[in-house]
C-alpha cells in the first residue's frame, strides 16, 4: 500500500480502516453511521471532528483501500 499523504485540510496524519462487521464490542468504539458500510473502507485524518478531512465524515467510504489512498492523495494542480 501506498503511504498517506497528510489531510490537505489540517495537515495533520491520516488513517485508513476497514469497517469491521456488527460486533458488540465494536459497535461502542465506532459512529453508528459506519454499521451501514460494513467491509468497507473508511480514509481521513484524525483531527478534531471540525476539520472536513475527519475520519468521521461519511463522505470518505470506499469499496477497497486501493481506490481509498487514491482518492486521497489526489491534490489538485495550484
Amino acid at each position: 500500500m501506498s503511504e498517506l499523504k497528510p489531510c490537505p485540510f489540517c495537515g495533520k496524519r491520516a488513517t485508513l480502516f476497514q469497517i469491521p462487521f456488527n460486533t458488540d464490542d465494536e459497535r461502542k468504539n465506532h459512529p453508528s453511521w459506519v454499521w451501514n458500510h460494513a467491509g468497507m473502507w473508511v480514509i481521513g485524518c484524525v483531527a478534531d471532528d471540525l476539520c472536513l478531512g475527519n475520519i468521521n465524515h461519511k463522505n470518505m467510504v470506499f469499496q477497497d483501500a486501493e481506490t481509498a489512498i487514491k482518492t486521497w492523495n489526489r491534490r489538485a494542480k495550484p
